[in-house]
């Protein structure tokens, strides 16, 4: 989630140059390196600005330039100070995206452990189903939320260990603020593009279900309909873990196109040197070592991430690809695959022709539903985005506001009420002493 200043009186330009420029003085009081504010212009420093420019170039605006020649010389003062040159600092970019090219296909298996799920909760336990089994679009829609939700209830469970795991694609509230605009901006450059990506990236699901379609025309013709089912369930589930993985690997690939990941963003994280250290130190089977520690937190993560994760899951993003996209999706596939099944057996085809119908007819409404729920997961970012800002800056400060008003009145009220009170006593003590003073002169002693 980018981290919104939009309220802050002070132009982003300034802020960013304050807070590049007091991190550039911190590692001057540091090193007492007086040479990097007056101008070190030497060859290995200037060889280093002009690699690292090449890298900032995509990102680099009318409105940011200075704050990214900042950052620039910055990183390649320090850069220079670790004994590094353009070769290095490329030789290890080039191993950082190795490693995220490894990384993602397993993270996205990983993470589509929920999804794969469902499937073989939806085939083996019926009874989530059962009570609209006569009604094919209610099963459809019970089966699409189901599995929305799980995967959206999964995920937010997953969150931490799937967390800040890619070298070139970070989190954005690691960056420098300069870089988390320039995510912001491309983000928002390329959304029309990367819906599509993401369409065609779920495809990979199709993939599968044409997998599931060849066998289940074999098996249904030779084994039958019930050991059919059960490998239909196991390639599914086992499946469902590839299709997430090739969905990974193909979205790393098109975020790295698209520069919304790149060696930028590594070198613009607000701890860069202690990431680019670790990147000197890992090893191809360091992703290995942190998986197990993360998998190791998995029981304590589940336990105190469970509530936001079941309240991301009814967030309206959610709601909308999973309840939406997924049970609508699915409620329009399994309508058009009964009227199939249907119309198959009605013109005598045998059990593997009609198993091929149906798959047939589940792998284009499934196309069309997975494509929409790529696009819907792109095109419903903003409206989230925008309802956490209203929920975290608006509605506080507008409660504030409010609370305020409400404190000023009720001192003015109280401070009338104590005039008043004050006024009235004052008038009953006056009434009190002239009353006394007129019995006096009737009755003297």
């Amino acid at each position: 989630m980018e981290i919104n200043r939009a309220g802050s009186p002070v132009p982003l330009r300034t802020l960013e140059s304050h807070h590049v420029n007091e991190a550039r003085s911190t590692h001057l009081e540091r090193t007492g390196d007086v040479s990097s504010v007056n101008g070190d212009n030497s060859p290995e420093l200037a060889a280093l600005k002009d690699k690292l420019k090449d890298l900032f170039e995509p990102h680099r605006t009318a409105e940011n330039h200075e704050a990214i020649d900042a950052l620039i010389h910055d990183r390649a003062v320090e850069l220079k100070e670790m004994g590094e040159t353009p070769e290095t600092v490329e030789a290890l970019l080039d191993k950082a995206a190795r490693m995220d090219r490894v990384t993602a296909p397993v993270q996205g298996g990983f993470a589509s452990v929920p999804f794969a799920a469902a499937s073989v909760i939806l085939d083996k336990v019926p009874e989530v189903t059962a009570h609209v089994a006569d009604n094919p679009a209610l099963t459809g829609f019970v089966a699409g939320s189901f599995s929305g939700a799980m995967d959206a209830v999964g995920g937010g469970l997953l969150a931490r260990a799937t967390h800040d795991t890619y070298w070139l694609k970070p989190p954005p509230e690691t960056l420098e603020p300069v870089m988390q605009q320039a995510l912001t901006s491309k983000k928002e450059e390329t959304r029309v593009s990367n819906a599509g990506e993401s369409a065609l990236s779920w495809q990979t699901f199709s993939v599968r279900n044409a997998v599931r379609l060849g066998v289940a025309g074999v098996m249904n013709a030779t084994v039958g309909p019930k050991a059919a089912s059960a490998v239909d369930t196991a390639i599914a589930s086992a499946g469902g873990l590839a299709a997430g993985a090739g969905y990974a690997h193909l979205m790393n690939k098109n975020d790295l196109q698209a520069h919304r990941a790149g060696p930028a963003y590594l070198l613009g994280r607000t701890d860069w040197k202690t990431q680019y250290q670790a990147l000197k130190e890992s090893t191809a089977l360091s992703p290995l070592a942190k998986g197990a520690k993360r998998l190791a937190k998995l029981p304590v993560d589940t336990i105190t991430d469970t509530a936001k994760a079941l309240s991301g899951a009814l967030s309206f993003p959610s709601m909308v690809s999973n309840a939406g996209v997924l049970g609508g999706g699915f409620a329009l596939a399994s309508l058009a695959r009964d009227a199939a099944k249907d119309l198959a057996t009605q013109k005598g085809l045998g059990p593997g022709a009609v198993a091929v119908v149906d798959h047939t007819v589940n792998l284009a409404m499934s196309a069309l539903t997975f494509g929409s729920y790529g696009v819907a997961g792109v095109a419903t970012e903003p409206l989230s985005d925008a309802a956490v800002k209203v929920l975290q800056e608006d509605v506080p400060a507008k409660a504030q506001e409010v609370a305020d008003a409400t404190l000023e009145a009720g001192k003015a009220l109280a401070r009338d009420a104590v005039t008043t009170a004050r006024e009235i006593t004052d008038r009953v003590l006056e009434h009190r002493r002239l009353r006394e003073g007129g019995d006096a002169t009737e009755n003297p002693v």
